[in-house]
This record gives structure tokens, sequence and C-alpha cells, in this order.
């Protein structure tokens, strides 16, 4: 309670939120065991539902996507790692396409 506090006031004076989130790290993991790709959309998810946020426009930029296309082009499969992604298209268009929600981690 007391961070959430501590950032009240910088809330009060945003015109917007730009949220930059990778698109390539959906087969990475962190040192905690946590998907990467999850990790990020965890975060985004955290800022829609900020209640201090509710009136600021909100902006995702997905970004690295010559990595992303790097990956695929070499036969990494997103449903290897990403088992929601079903059997949808293992191309950029497809990946940028999908929503933060319908990508779940393994």
């Amino acid at each position: 309670m007391i961070q959430k506090l501590a950032w009240a006031s910088f809330f009060e004076r945003l015109d917007a939120v730009f949220f930059v989130a990778p698109l390539d790290c959906f087969d990475e993991w962190s040192d905690d065991n946590e998907n990467e790709l999850k990790h990020s959309m965890d975060l985004w998810g955290g800022v829609v539902r900020n209640e201090m946020l509710g009136s600021t426009p909100l902006v995702i930029i997905h970004n690295r996507i010559a990595l992303l296309q790097g990956k695929l082009e070499a036969g990494t499969r997103v449903v290897d790692h990403v088992v929601s992604f079903k059997d949808r298209p293992n191309d950029v268009e497809t990946v940028i396409q999908c929503r933060p929600r319908s990508l779940q981690p393994i």
C-alpha cells in the first residue's frame, strides 16, 4: 500500500502511458522460471487494471519484431512454447495480431 501511495502523485499528472513489450521472448525464461512473454503480459495487465490510470490513455508498443521474425524463420514454433497459440500460422503478422490474453505460455 505504501508503494501505491508513493506513486499516486505521478499518476495524477500523466498524459499517457506507453508500454513497450517485446514479442520475441515467447521462448525465453527468467531466472525464477517465469516465461518472459507471460511476465510482460502480466505487467501490461497490471497497468490496464490500475484504477489510478482509469482515464489515462494506454498504448502498448510491441518491439523486437526483427528478432521475432528471425526466430520464426529459423524454425522456432510459437505453439511449442505458448500452447494457446494452437494451430495459428507461425508468422510475424499472426503473432502481432494475437491478443495478449490469448498468449499463455505452456
